[in-house]
């Protein structure tokens, strides 16, 4: 199973960027996640489909928190940009349950 680390401990980066440059290792690390579930999903044929749900969450969880927490640590920004932010956390998080959900229709007996 992929390990589960903190974002900070596999992107130390993220702490000394500007939004937009947190916003582009966002993305960056979204790309990783699917890299590394593709591999789960995959090769490991046997791995449960409830360990694949939790490692989707757990990602997802750990992306929505973080883009929450540069939302308010940046209320200088105008409104537009806190929003761009809070719809890019959403789209993750919609985005990873769709590959929960699509992982677990196609496991069904």
């Amino acid at each position: 199973m992929v390990p589960l680390l903190p974002l900070q401990e596999q992107f130390p980066q993220l702490r000394r960027q500007t939004v937009l440059h947190r916003m582009a290792l966002l993305r960056l690390v979204l790309v990783q996640v699917l890299a590394q579930l593709a591999l789960v999903v995959g090769v490991e044929v046997e791995l449960r489909v409830l360990e694949v749900e939790q490692l989707l969450l757990h990602y997802s969880f750990l992306l929505r928190l973080h883009l929450n927490r540069l939302v308010l640590r940046h209320l200088h920004l105008n409104s537009l940009a806190r929003r761009r932010l809070l719809q890019n956390s959403l789209v993750l998080h919609r985005l990873l349950h769709s590959l929960v959900l699509h992982r677990l229709l196609h496991n069904l007996p």
